[in-house]
């Protein structure tokens, strides 16, 4: 007699669930890898080999650059526009600038960040 013909329930309970199990433990394994590689220092996710990504979506930064924006100053009753350069990233993804920003709020340049980013002193 095939033991096959008539199998158990708890059997078929246990081919049903443990492909489930497999496939649930492999995607937390997988998120968990992709959750490390990364570390975030200066408002800004980077890698093992020190590229820069974006905070929100974890793409790639474009390239570092000078930029345009305005900066709002109360006048009295008023308010006024002044314009502002930064230096940020640009993430192509979220089309939104990124900037460093050191621990005490300051902005840095791209070769300012990646100086403190090889001191052994920041990554302990």
């Amino acid at each position: 007699m095939n033991p096959w013909s008539n199998p158990s329930p708890w059997l078929l309970a246990g081919a049903v669930v443990a492909p489930g199990l497999v496939a649930l433990s492999t995607w937390g394994l997988v998120t968990r890898w992709r959750r490390r590689r990364f570390r975030r220092f200066f408002q800004i996710l980077w890698d093992r080999k020190l590229r820069p990504h974006c905070p929100r979506c974890r793409h790639l930064l474009g390239d570092w650059q000078m930029r345009e924006g305005l900066k709002f100053e109360r006048q009295g009753d008023q308010l006024e526009r002044i314009p502002i350069r930064f230096g940020a990233f640009f993430c192509a993804t979220c089309a939104k600038p990124v900037r460093l920003i050191d621990e005490d709020g300051f902005e840095m340049t791209h070769e300012q960040a990646l100086e403190r980013l090889r001191e052994p002193t920041v990554h302990s």
